[in-house]
């Protein structure tokens, strides 16, 4: 039950467990070779993910924005629910290449 991030090289969160904060891993490239941001995050989380995702908008139903940190709308304090938002920047949920896919229909 240590969710252990891929993407992320580490997380805090704040005390009242409203506000995650990642810290991203440096050095990452998509496969043409533009880097990995939290841009990328942000659109596969608010645009695909709560809207296209089968599970994305129940799973994610308390996140409010994903900006520099992360904002929720109640607390994700429940260690399944953190596994999720972990989950979130480096397994469960795939983060997509913003400068590909927004815009598309793919």
């Amino acid at each position: 039950m240590n969710p252990v991030p891929q993407l992320a090289e580490s997380w805090t969160q704040s005390a009242d467990g409203k506000t995650i904060t990642f810290k991203l891993r440096q050095g990452v490239s998509w496969h043409d070779g533009q880097p990995f941001t939290s841009a990328d995050v942000q659109y596969s989380l608010m645009e695909v993910t709560k809207k296209v995702h089968p599970r994305g908008n129940a799973t994610f139903a308390r996140l409010d924005a994903v900006d520099t940190p992360i904002r929720t709308r109640r607390s994700f304090a429940s260690i399944p629910q953190r596994r999720r938002m972990v989950g979130a920047v480096g397994g469960e949920t795939q983060i997509l290449p913003k400068h590909l896919y927004e815009g598309t229909d793919r």
